[in-house]
């Protein structure tokens, strides 16, 4: 993980070093460090705004951020995080069905 982190530091626009930001970021992901995962994956937007791939990615990563603030009881950061989310990708359901159950929490839940 380290040598790819320094690939992406020592040139982050080579286009074979390019491909590395989706190693580090799925592996962040798989690890469940989303933060870390999603600057990998805005890096990797920024260097080539027209990969496809590489903003599905990043839609995902915001995605599985929102359900693990779920999961720590962070409703209202969930809820922003999914909106961004539906903001990268309007089209994108999961994170639209996962808002209106976050809305639904917030709602039911006593403070």
């Amino acid at each position: 993980m380290a040598a790819w982190r320094e690939a992406i530091r020592l040139d982050p626009s080579d286009v074979p070093y390019s491909q590395i930001h989706y190693r580090v970021g799925e592996t962040l992901a798989q690890r469940g460090v989303w933060d870390e995962a999603i600057k990998v994956y805005q890096d990797k937007v920024r260097l080539e705004p027209n990969d496809k791939k590489a903003k599905r990615k990043l839609t995902k990563a915001h995605h599985h951020l929102g359900l693990s603030l779920i999961e720590k009881g962070k409703v209202d950061e969930a809820i922003q995080v999914f909106r961004l989310t539906l903001q990268l990708d309007p089209s994108y359901a999961p994170a639209e069905r996962d808002l209106q159950t976050a809305l639904f929490i917030r709602k039911t839940t006593p403070n």
